[in-house]
C-alpha cells in the first residue's frame, strides 16, 4: 500500500519552549504522553503502548526545536516522523508541528490519533 507524508500544526499558547521540548525529546517525557515506555538503546528509540513495542532510529534531533524519526519499518525509504517547535511572529505562540506518514487510507485515522495525543500534551503542560 502506498503511503503518504502528512503535517499538522498544534497552537500551545505561551508554553514554555523548554517544558515542551523535555515533553517531545526525552523518554521520560514522552511515556507522560506519547507511549507507555520508552527505551533508549543510542539511536534506537523502542516506544511501548500496551505492551507492543516499536522501534525508531533518531535521525535528527537540534535542541527546543526538533526531533525526527524513522521507524525500522520506514528505513531506506523517505518517510519519518517528526515533532518541531515553532513561534509565531505575530502572535508569539508557540506551535508543535508534527509531521508523520501513513498509508494513504489511513490519514485521517492518524491525524485523529494524533490529535488525542495532542489532547494528552496539552493537559501535561496545563493548557486543558
Amino acid at each position: 500500500m502506498e503511503r503518504k507524508q502528512f503535517q499538522k500544526e498544534y497552537p500551545l499558547k505561551n508554553v514554555s519552549r523548554t517544558a515542551l521540548w523535555r515533553l517531545i525529546s526525552m523518554p521520560g517525557g514522552l511515556t507522560e504522553w506519547f507511549c507507555d515506555k520508552v527505551t533508549v538503546d543510542h539511536d534506537f528509540y523502542t516506544f511501548t503502548w500496551n505492551g507492543n513495542q516499536q522501534t525508531a532510529k533518531l535521525i535528527t534531533k537540534h535542541q527546543d526545536e526538533r526531533i525526527k524519526f524513522q521507524w525500522e519499518e520506514d528505513e531506506g525509504t523517505k518517510h519519518f516522523f517528526e515533532m518541531s517547535i515553532a513561534k509565531l511572529e505575530l502572535t508569539g505562540m508557540v506551535e508543535l508541528i508534527v509531521k508523520d506518514v501513513a498509508d494513504t487510507d489511513d490519514v485521517d485515522d492518524s491525524i485523529v490519533l494524533w490529535d488525542s495525543l495532542i489532547d494528552r500534551l496539552k493537559r501535561k503542560l496545563g493548557l486543558n
